[in-house]
């Protein structure tokens, strides 16, 4: 009997990386060796995602489910896709994320079925043609740093015992990280333990929650992505959303490791301007200025809630 799994993707804005990601499940599934479904959760934007793939056929069932803009959190939407998944195994892909193993099934479900296994999430590396400035180097920075823990197969079997034993047992970010950029679960566990309802780190907090329950996760080098986003904009965004999640929510600190990308940078030969790294470190904390600023917003607002007094809530919405 054929293994069964689900691929649940989340889409905004789909391009031809999509295209790319489900032309290789389709290939896989030609093998015989999987039964594949893909549900595809589009968050609606001016791109028909229909019309992006009715000239396509593939070997798998298909399934698009589109929801509104203000109806997506990352937390929310993945539930939504293991209720409505099939699979003994779940797959999480990014749409703008392009899966680089023909193998990555196969990665995947060996480490699975290692009895307290229940997660395990992909290496992301950036696009060939991607441009090597300091974007390229904070990426590249935060996968080296699961090197040292590598096993035989160069993967890394996170469990409590290993993060009590090693050297750095706070650094909740690194230890509790998981991403679902490109993942895999068992149905049955996150069936039980769903994702926290939240607009971004729920991949952390399932991280942590795994660990507190006595289960692992392992991050596995072979499971290699494509992923890299190089907009200055995107970066500043997201920024704002990692360190509010960081600090408020998984209650980390603040953990700049800036001597890691300098080192980084040097050993790999990168023509990157020390000078450049510490202005972007400047404008990092412009970021946690802009974020401890949305946290006293909420704080008032829910002070004046609770108060009730509405006309002066209408001031800080």
């Amino acid at each position: 009997m054929k293994t069964t799994i689900s691929i649940i993707i989340l889409t905004y804005k789909p391009n031809s990386i999509l295209l790319r990601s489900l032309q290789k499940i389709s290939d896989i599934c030609k093998s015989g060796k999987y039964s594949i479904e893909v549900i595809l959760i589009n968050t609606i934007s001016q791109i028909n995602i229909s019309d992006l793939l009715q000239k396509n056929k593939y070997a798998f069932n298909l399934r698009i489910l589109n929801i509104d803009k203000n109806e997506f959190n990352y937390g929310s939407t993945r539930n939504l896709g293991v209720r409505l998944a099939k699979g003994e195994y779940i797959i999480f892909l990014s749409g703008d994320a392009y899966p680089m193993s023909n193998n990555f099934i196969d990665y995947f479900i060996e480490d699975l079925k290692e009895k307290y296994i229940v997660a395990v999430f992909g290496k992301e590396i950036a696009p060939k043609q991607a441009p090597k400035g300091y974007l390229y180097n904070e990426h590249a920075v935060w996968f080296t740093q699961y090197e040292k823990y590598f096993d035989d197969k160069k993967r890394v079997i996170f469990n409590k015992k290993m993060m009590i034993k090693s050297k750095n047992p706070n650094d909740k970010v690194f230890w509790y990280s998981l991403s679902n950029v490109f993942s895999c679960y068992k149905r049955n566990f996150l069936k039980k333990y769903p994702f926290d309802a939240i607009y971004h780190g729920e991949d952390v907090m399932m991280g942590k929650l795994i660990l507190e329950k006595g289960f692992e996760k392992v991050f596995d080098s072979r499971c290699l992505v494509e992923h890299f986003h190089s907009s200055m904009k995107d970066f500043f965004i997201r920024s704002i959303h990692t360190w509010y999640f960081r600090i408020f929510i998984l209650k980390s600190g603040i953990n700049i490791k800036i001597q890691e990308k300098i080192n980084f940078s040097k050993d790999n030969n990168f023509k990157l301007n020390i000078f450049k790294i510490y202005i972007f470190y400047i404008l990092k904390a412009l970021i946690l200025a802009a974020v401890f600023s949305i946290k006293l917003k909420q704080m008032i607002l829910t002070r004046l809630i609770k108060e009730k007094r509405t006309k002066y809530i209408k001031k800080y919405i």
